[in-house]
C-alpha cells in the first residue's frame, strides 16, 4: 500500500510540474548578424511571422510561434546570417529592459556596462540554440 501511495503521489507531482511547466509562456528569439536588416531577414524567410519586438541590444528579435510550427523554424533557419533561434520563458528580457531603463547605478557601472555591449545578449542566446555550429558568431 505505501508504494502504490508513493507511486501515486510521484504521478501526481510529476503531473502538476508539468502542468506549472505550461503556464509559462514562452517566446522565441532570432538573431541574426549585423549585416542583416530585419526587412531583408522576412524576405528571405517568405512567409509571415508574429513578431512581438525587435531587439536594441542586438540585431534580432521575439516572436509568438506555436512549437509544432516547423516550416516557420526552417524558413528562419533558412536565412544563412541567423546566428541563433531559441525558446526563452517570455519575460527573459524583463530586468534586462529594467536595467536600461533605469540606466547605470554607481555599484553596477560595470556589470551595466558589461551588459550594454550587444556581444552579451547574443552570447548567452547562442549557447542555448543546439543548432548552431561552435565557434560560429555570425558577425559578433
Amino acid at each position: 500500500m505505501f508504494l502504490f501511495s508513493l507511486a501515486y503521489l510521484l504521478v501526481v507531482l510529476l503531473g502538476l510540474s508539468t502542468f506549472a511547466h505550461s503556464c509559462h509562456p514562452s517566446i522565441w528569439v532570432a538573431g541574426f548578424g549585423n549585416d542583416q536588416t530585419i526587412d531583408d531577414h522576412l524576405r528571405i524567410v517568405g512567409r509571415p511571422i508574429s513578431i512581438q519586438q525587435l531587439r536594441d541590444d542586438f540585431n534580432g528579435y521575439t516572436a509568438s510561434i506555436s512549437d509544432d510550427d516547423k516550416a516557420t523554424f526552417q524558413a528562419i533557419r533558412s536565412d544563412p546570417s541567423v546566428g541563433f533561434l531559441v525558446k526563452v520563458p517570455q519575460d527573459y528580457f524583463r530586468k534586462f529592459d529594467e536595467l536600461l531603463a533605469a540606466g547605470p547605478d554607481e555599484e553596477d557601472d560595470e556589470i551595466y556596462e558589461a551588459r550594454l555591449r550587444p556581444s552579451y545578449q547574443w552570447i548567452k542566446l547562442q549557447h542555448r540554440d543546439p543548432k548552431t555550429i561552435k565557434g560560429i558568431n555570425c558577425g559578433r
